[in-house]
């Protein structure tokens, strides 16, 4: 629901989850990149291109209508998604996140919710609506880059290197940016504001191990 807290583990195991539904379902073998448009369609959510209005200042690639198991695609942000392929897989995953996290989906067998819109606008500053987009934003990138996948192909990779880093960008599909957070999440690497390179976070910080 909204505003709920899930923890990291708990957002890799229901990603985990629909990806081992997918499979079952399709009988397809997962390989990378993970289709989320597929996925989405496993779930019956059909994927609409249109307008959608942003606030002043702020972009916004995609909404989830839950009531009408739709996901809509920014259609005034077209030179968007056909500068950056990968912004169709990720924005579709992002939504999908908001299906399974913050929907009541008994609710949606009753009376047309028309508040329980989301939409991929970049994060809030605070509040109940940034945790609902940063999980979001998580359970793409365990959606996209199940650990099962991920990890085998990181063998042999130096994860400071662009070169590499754009290798693995293109082998799942995934924004530069959802690439950073998964490698973040799993302590291999972190990119300061200045697009730095460190091995952690707490590194970056000038914090230093004990040991």
């Amino acid at each position: 629901m909204r505003g709920q807290y899930f923890s990291s583990e708990k957002l890799e195991s229901l990603a985990d989850n629909l990806l081992t539904r997918y499979e079952r379902e399709t009988e397809a073998v997962l390989e990378p990149p993970v289709s989320a448009e597929s996925v989405a369609e496993n779930l019956e959510l059909n994927i609409l291109w249109d307008e959608i209005p942003e606030e002043p200042g702020t972009t916004t690639h995609g909404a989830l209508v839950p009531e009408k198991r739709l996901i809509v695609l920014n259609e005034g942000r077209l030179s968007l998604f056909e500068d950056s392929p990968e912004l169709y897989n990720t924005t579709i995953a992002h939504e999908i996140g908001h299906w399974v996290l913050h929907v009541d989906h008994a609710a949606l067998d009753h009376a047309s919710l028309p508040d329980l819109a989301f939409d991929s606008a970049p994060v809030p500053e605070s509040g109940l609506d940034k945790r609902d987009e940063r999980n979001a934003n998580e359970f793409m990138g365990y959606l996209l880059m199940p650990a099962r996948l991920f990890l085998p192909r990181l063998q042999g990779l130096n994860l400071q290197n662009w070169h590499h880093l754009y290798h693995l960008r293109e082998t799942f599909n995934v924004s530069s940016t959802a690439l950073q957070i998964r490698l973040e999440k799993l302590n291999l690497t972190y990119l300061d504001d200045k697009r730095r390179f460190h091995k952690s976070e707490q590194e970056a910080r000038g914090q230093t191990s004990l040991f």
